[in-house]
């Protein structure tokens, strides 16, 4: 059976040959490089062109040249190579990070062997390998995306004076006073008011000051 072949870049020496150690004893995993930093571990994948890893644990925080930046530079050099964080915390800007990068997983280095073994094999068939937590922290991170695309778009939509009437309506202003301080008609701040409701489908003016708050618009 073909190995996968795998690589590691940490620079806390106990840890990194803990996990060699751990690879190593399996049957189906060869560890093929193990180097302390980002910079060796270009070197190193520069030497081995021919017989690159199909998988690299890479440690985000490293002297010389840290994770953040080998992932990206190898992400773009050696697209084939498949990347697995590897942090002492699993904080949300580390693994968003990461993932925006390219890597493909994400492990804190407390996981346990079986951990290690399921990451391998998931990024090898699935292309990628995320915990239950991290998965949360990449979803709620995209559904943020989602909301301030939708809300741009709301913003894009919505003329600058129709603001103006959300924000004195949210004010709970009545038309004639929105009219005597936006300096309109009462006709044309109603006229307003019957677009912006068409405009972001709300049938109250409840309900215009709850999607306002929600999406940022006052």
């Amino acid at each position: 059976m073909k190995k996968i072949k795998v690589a590691i870049a940490d620079d806390q020496s106990l840890f990194r040959k803990g996990v060699v150690s751990l690879l190593r004893d399996t049957d189906h995993i060869k560890v093929v490089i193990e180097v302390e930093d980002g910079q060796e571990l270009l070197n190193a994948l520069e030497q081995k062109k021919n017989n690159l890893p199909d998988i690299i644990f890479m440690d985000i925080r490293m002297p010389k040249l840290d994770g953040f930046r080998a992932t990206e530079i190898i992400t773009k050099l050696y697209p084939s190579i498949k990347i697995i964080a590897l942090s002492m915390f699993n904080t949300d800007d580390h693994v968003i990070e990461m993932h925006r990068l390219g890597s493909h997983g994400f492990l804190t280095k407390d996981s346990v062997l079986e951990d290690l073994l399921d990451a391998v094999d998931m990024v090898m068939a699935k292309g990628s390998y995320y915990n239950a937590r991290t998965s949360a922290i990449l979803i709620e991170n995209a559904e943020k995306k989602i909301k301030s695309s939708a809300n741009n778009l709301v913003k894009n939509i919505i003329s600058s004076r129709e603001l103006d009437v959300i924000r004195l309506i949210c004010l709970e202003k009545t038309n004639y006073e929105i009219a005597d301080e936006l300096g309109l008609s009462v006709r044309t701040v109603e006229w307003h008011k019957k677009n912006i409701f068409k405009k972001i489908q709300v049938k109250s003016t409840i309900g215009l000051m709850k999607y306002s708050l929600e999406n940022g618009l006052i």
